[in-house]
């Protein structure tokens, strides 16, 4: 199996796994308080004004994470941010599947789960991949919870525009990109190998190896995650899935593009348009179809 194709299962793993703590976040919040608390909206869910907080709150992460980068001990500053935040997201996903079930000390299992996770990462290399799946399906279940789709909707365009402008504009984005996959951050997924090649030289067939990597950030998977989960609220399971086929579809164009270019491409414009693109033709059969 191609490297591209496992990054694209993991990137609808992800959804998929943040589809299923979403669902249980927006039917049981209304009898289970614990979760109903979960909410990281500052508005009502229909307030459009959630979109410009949410995407704020990235800007204002961002411009913080390239002071980091400045800084002589980095490193272990970003390693505490990616502990904290993949902690809380983990969090998340555990503390919901487990309060469903009405286990005791659901906060506790999961607390301790969520570290227990992080400190594999930290054994064991390549389960960076695990703890970003599982990290990205958190806060994409936590904010697609949180809203509705007019406020999904601004955001993400939002996001794609700074994706965009972050990658071909002002750069800081593939500075972060090759920072977080020289550090095998679980802020990516990804792998790398190497690949044999026969060219020939001088008249003689020689053997070559070239080097290959190929990440995804794990906000692409988040906001992926996010337009699936709010898709639930349009009342339909067709709906999110949809949005999952249309995310995956931009994936792989963006991707196979990147590969022709050789060069670190803004993955969010293609999942983001190519999902509400999908999503979109998924309302209007919805609708058509009640009509007929």
């Amino acid at each position: 199996m191609r490297a591209l194709d496992v990054i694209i299962i993991m990137f609808v793993l992800t959804q998929v796994l943040a589809l299923g703590v979403g669902v249980v976040l927006i039917e049981e919040q209304k009898t289970n308080p614990a979760l109903a608390a979960l909410n990281v909206a500052p508005a009502q869910s229909g307030d459009v004004m959630n979109a410009f907080y949410f995407i704020i709150s990235i800007l204002v992460g961002a411009g913080l994470l390239l002071l980091i980068l400045m800084l002589p001990f980095r490193d272990y500053i970003i390693l505490l941010i990616e502990f904290l935040s993949t902690s809380v997201a983990s969090f998340v996903v555990f503390f919901t599947f487990l309060s469903v079930f009405g286990v005791r000390g659901a906060d506790i299992i999961s607390m301790v789960a969520s570290i227990l996770l992080f400190i594999v990462r930290l054994i064991v290399s390549p389960f960076r991949n695990v703890l970003a799946i599982v990290a990205s399906a958190g806060v994409g279940a936590l904010i697609g919870f949180s809203i509705d789709p007019l406020p999904l909707t601004v955001f993400v365009v939002l996001v794609a525009v700074y994706d965009l402008l972050a990658v071909k504009w002002s750069g800081h984005m593939v500075t972060f990109a090759k920072h977080f996959m020289k550090q095998k951050t679980s802020f990516s997924v990804g792998f790398e190998g190497v690949t044999k090649r026969h060219v020939e030289e001088k008249g003689k067939v020689v053997a070559k190896e070239e080097p290959w990597a190929i990440e995804l950030g794990s906000g692409d998977m988040a906001i992926a995650s996010t337009i699936t989960v709010v898709s639930y609220k349009l009342g339909s399971l067709i709906f999110p899935m949809a949005a999952m086929a249309g995310s995956a579809v931009g994936l792989y164009l963006v991707m196979k593009r990147a590969a022709r270019s050789k060069q670190i491409m803004p993955a969010m414009p293609f999942i983001v348009g190519f999902s509400l693109l999908f999503l979109a033709a998924a309302v209007a059969v919805a609708s058509l179809c009640k009509l007929i």
